[in-house]
Formats: C-alpha cells, sequence, structure tokens
C-alpha cells in the first residue's frame, strides 16, 4: 500500500522553501506566503485550529497562498510603458535597494500594467498628473507577484 495523500502531501511541500533554483525573489515570496498563513492559523483559537492537513489545506487557500514582492525595476517598466522622460527622471522609480536583487518583470504582468497605463491615459489621468505621481504610480506596479497551490503551502507548515 502506497503512502497515505496527507503524507505525500507533506513529502511534496518539504522542498517548498528550499527547492533548487529558487531566486531571491522567489524565496522571499515563498516565505511571506508562509508567514501569512501562520498567521490566519494563529488568529483561531486552538480548538477551532484543523486537525487534518485537507483542513489546513482549505483555510489557508485563497488570499494566503499569493504574495507580492516589489523588486522588478521600476524604471524599466516606465520605458516599456513609454512614460514621459520626466517621469522617468522622478525618484520613485530609482532601482530597489541593493539588498534587493532586481528581478526580471513577468511577461504577462507587463502585459497587465500596460493595459492599466492605457486605461489612465485614456481618461486623461497621466496627462492630468504630475511626474512625480506618475511615477509613483509606475514603482506600485514595478511588483513580481507568485501564486501556490494551498497543497504545497499546508504541506510545508
Amino acid at each position: 500500500a502506497g503512502a497515505p495523500p496527507e503524507a505525500e502531501g507533506f513529502r511534496r511541500g518539504a522542498a517548498f522553501l528550499e527547492a533548487a533554483g529558487l531566486t531571491p525573489g522567489e524565496r522571499r515570496r515563498r516565505a511571506e506566503v508562509l508567514h501569512q498563513a501562520c498567521a490566519r492559523l494563529l488568529r483561531l483559537p486552538p480548538p477551532q485550529r484543523p486537525r487534518s492537513l485537507a483542513a489546513l489545506r482549505n483555510l489557508v487557500r485563497g488570499a494566503c497562498c499569493t504574495a507580492r514582492t516589489h523588486s522588478a525595476s521600476a524604471a524599466d517598466l516606465a520605458t516599456a510603458l513609454g512614460a514621459s522622460e520626466e517621469v522617468r527622471r522622478q525618484a520613485p522609480l530609482a532601482l530597489p535597494p541593493a539588498c534587493v536583487p532586481v528581478e526580471v518583470f513577468p511577461e504577462e504582468a507587463l502585459a497587465a500594467a500596460r493595459c492599466r497605463w492605457q486605461r489612465l491615459e485614456a481618461r486623461g489621468w497621466v496627462a492630468r498628473s504630475g511626474a512625480a505621481e506618475v511615477a509613483r504610480w509606475i514603482a506600485s506596479q514595478a511588483f513580481v507577484q507568485s501564486s501556490y497551490a494551498p497543497a504545497d503551502v499546508a504541506g510545508e507548515l
């Protein structure tokens, strides 16, 4: 007989933070997801906490399985969006701190940011707003987001 499904989930989850080839940003997002799941678990009174791995998976499903890091280059995003030179010179578009390695902005995230940018342009917000405000908006969009399977998060816990 094989191992029970819950034991298999635990073995899969054991490599969640220690998988080979994880970038520092990916490792930080995975750690953040684990912190969110632990915080959610600790908010429950002990008698209401999950008693099985399946119940724990249900608890962490949803918001506990997604994390963002602002580790993409806002300056590169500003260039990709076609922001004006004045906007690109603003301080919020400076690189993240040296301790945060810059990650490549994922193509699907770039497409979504372009769509949001085009809506702002169509509404006239970009033209009405100051360069610093536009730069802050661009910096807020320079994130990398990852979502994880509840089974992997629960298995690591």
